[in-house]
């Protein structure tokens, strides 16, 4: 007998499955259990998301300076996958080797997968969110955290962390250290570093707007970069009909 609700959850799929990632764009709760009662249904480890590459650890760490987002865990994410979102997926993201994990229980244990980049779109941890460019024709590429997606730009936040390698007297471990992170601003399909130069540039007509709005970040950056940086662009955004075409 025919399932009427596999029906109705693929109907679902096909209606949306193109939707893309956007803090804007968050699909509906109703819509959210299909999806998430669809990969119950199936298996979640019969869906595409687990067509990536086994994952096996070369660094071993010992302690809270490790090489992942947050936690040395995995956690419930949301994932974008070809297109396609996957609910309560247990994974992290590893900042050193830029790659977002996650892992299949099985009766053996689990098995963790490093998901292929040409596929993933991006991940949502909680209310943060993050997009995957690959292989962009600006040169830009890796897994960037969105701290601002606006109508016609986006701020990008690069992570980033050094390696130290700790000789012990028997066993060698390494330890993850975080570095300044890197900045970028999308505006339609380019890139541009974050730089008073590269925003003068995209608002000539409010120089002296956008050199007042640079001042404050400046001074506020040192307390909470991150923050400053938001509430910069949504001053701008208001200029941003007049945004350099």
């Amino acid at each position: 007998m025919i399932n009427p609700y596999k029906i109705s959850a693929l109907l679902v799929l096909l209606f949306i499955g193109n939707t893309m990632w956007s803090q804007k764009k968050v699909l509906p709760l109703n819509l959210q259990e299909a999806y998430f009662n669809l990969d119950k249904t199936i298996g979640i480890q019969n869906t595409r998301i687990f067509t990536g590459v086994e994952y096996i650890e070369n660094h071993r760490m010992i302690n809270e300076k490790h090489k992942f987002f947050w936690l040395n865990e995995f956690v419930p994410m949301t994932v974008l996958y070809e297109d396609q979102p996957y609910f309560n997926v247990e994974a992290k993201y590893n900042i050193f080797d830029d790659a977002l994990l996650v892992k299949l229980p099985s009766q053996r244990g689990a098995t963790v997968f490093k998901l292929l980049p040409n596929r993933l779109d991006g991940f949502k941890l909680n209310s943060i969110y993050f997009k995957n460019i690959y292989e962009g024709e600006s040169g830009l590429s890796g897994i960037f955290q969105v701290i601002y997606d606006g109508p016609n730009m986006q701020v990008l936040k690069k992570h980033k962390l050094s390696q130290q390698k700790i000789s012990g007297r028997e066993l060698v471990h390494y330890e993850f250290n975080p570095q300044s992170p890197d900045y970028y601003v999308k505006y339609r399909d380019d890139y541009y570093e974050l730089s008073r130069k590269n925003l003068l540039e995209l608002f000539p007509n409010h120089k002296a707007a956008v050199r007042e709005q640079y001042r404050k970040y400046r001074k506020q950056q040192k307390d909470n970069r991150d923050g400053a940086l938001v509430a910069m662009f949504q001053n701008l955004s208001e200029l941003s009909n007049d945004i350099a075409q």
